[in-house]
């Protein structure tokens, strides 16, 4: 059971991995087109809106920031599935290497050793 739960932990991990390398220029692309869409809005929503009234605003205006925010959105759907997986193996893992410890440490006062 260790070994198939060590693969299924290596393969998330890796998933993750490859998910974070797309993620990452996706991210800095979008904040970088929202942080310029800030200057166009000049003073409609006060002196220093929060970033989530910019980022909705700014989103509002521009259509073609569209498909940037909806790949966004599914990629860190994707990667907080990976990471709940991640924990679950994790906490699974350390549930069967207490077990495992467990009967080794019988078997061997069974032995008397």
């Amino acid at each position: 059971h260790m070994l198939r739960l060590n693969a299924y932990y290596a393969y998330a991990r890796r998933l993750l991995g490859v998910l974070e390398g797309e993620l990452v220029p996706i991210e800095a692309e979008y904040k970088l087109k929202i942080n310029a869409g800030r200057t166009s809005l000049g003073e409609e929503f006060g002196k220093r809106p929060s970033y989530d009234v910019v980022e909705a605003a700014v989103l509002a205006d521009n259509e073609d920031l569209g498909p940037l925010y909806e790949r966004r959105l599914r990629l860190l759907t994707v990667k907080a599935q990976l990471q709940a997986r991640l924990d679950i193996y994790e906490t699974s893992w350390r549930a069967l290497s207490r077990e495992q410890s467990r009967r080794e440490l019988e078997a061997n006062l069974a032995r008397g050793e």
